[in-house]
């Protein structure tokens, strides 16, 4: 599998379109046609500022032909889970030493 950087940017509402394509081995049909599959995506966000003030964001899986028109398409809203500050203060204190010698992240998984 190959993974493509995609950026965009709208001049107008300055909205950011960020993402990654995914493409699968070149071969005839990785999919078989009318078997039901199942796709999911794990998002592992680290917990900084910036992720905690992007606030809620959309992703979007489109699945193509190998023609590259879209037969399939979902989107979900996700945001990080909130945390108090005092809360990831404690967890960063009782975890500092596993956070120094990188034994720990301070991250979040996103299904």
């Amino acid at each position: 599998m190959s993974t493509e950087k995609v950026d965009q940017k709208e001049e107008a509402g300055e909205k950011e379109v960020c993402g990654d394509q995914i493409k699968g081995p070149d071969k005839e049909e990785v999919l078989m046609y009318g078997q039901p599959y199942r796709v999911t995506l794990e998002l592992e966000l680290p917990e900084s500022p910036v992720n905690q003030d992007l606030g809620m964001f959309l992703v979007t899986i489109s699945c193509y032909t190998r023609g590259g028109r879209i037969i399939s398409t979902s989107s979900r809203s996700v945001m990080l889970h909130y945390r108090s500050d005092l809360l990831q203060m404690l967890d960063t204190l009782v975890f500092s030493s596993l956070l120094l010698f990188g034994f720990a992240e301070q991250k979040q998984l996103l299904e």
